[in-house]
Formats: structure tokens, sequence, C-alpha cells
């Protein structure tokens, strides 16, 4: 008897950078000022560790003193495989 198995796995690292007209981001005093909320659309579980075991319905990330804000991590499985949808917000401005 032969057995074939197959497994996939893979991730995905999102990046965005906030803008602001008329300022530069070259600022230290900005770093953390900005907040970003990341979610799948249909509110599906995302996946945050390898195993896929550790899953949270969003992911937030701050900006660096240049703008950049970088969410964790987001892993697939073979039972993953088909679109992804992602929608970010901002959801804490400087004040």
């Amino acid at each position: 008897t032969i057995i074939n198995t197959y497994a996939a796995s893979g991730n995905a690292e999102i990046v965005g950078k906030k803008t602001i007209n008329g300022k530069s981001f070259n600022d230290e005093s900005l770093k953390d000022k900005f907040e970003f909320t990341l979610t799948e659309s249909g509110n599906k579980a995302i996946k945050t560790s390898e195993d896929g075991k550790t899953t949270k319905t969003s992911l937030t990330a701050k900006n660096d003193a240049s703008g950049t804000f970088k969410f964790a991590k987001i892993y697939y499985t073979l039972e993953d495989v088909g679109l992804h949808s992602y929608e970010i917000k901002e959801t804490k401005t400087a004040g």
C-alpha cells in the first residue's frame, strides 16, 4: 500500500505606511501615535501561529518614526487555499 500525502504552509506579513499632508514622518515624536487594525472579510479567524492553533479576529499595529506599520505574521495551511481579503482601518490617531 502506498499512501501519498501533501502538506503546504506559508505566511504573509502585511505592511503599510501612514502619511500626513504637509508633515514629515522623520520625527521620533510621531512614533506609536497611530494605530491600525486588520480584519479578514467575514470576520474569519486569522491564524497567528505556525501550527494554526492560535487565532485572533483582528491584528493591531502602531507606526514607527518613519510612518511604517507592520502587522504580526499571518499563517496559512493547505486548508486556507483561496482568496483572502483584508481590511485595514486607522483606529487611533495622534491626540
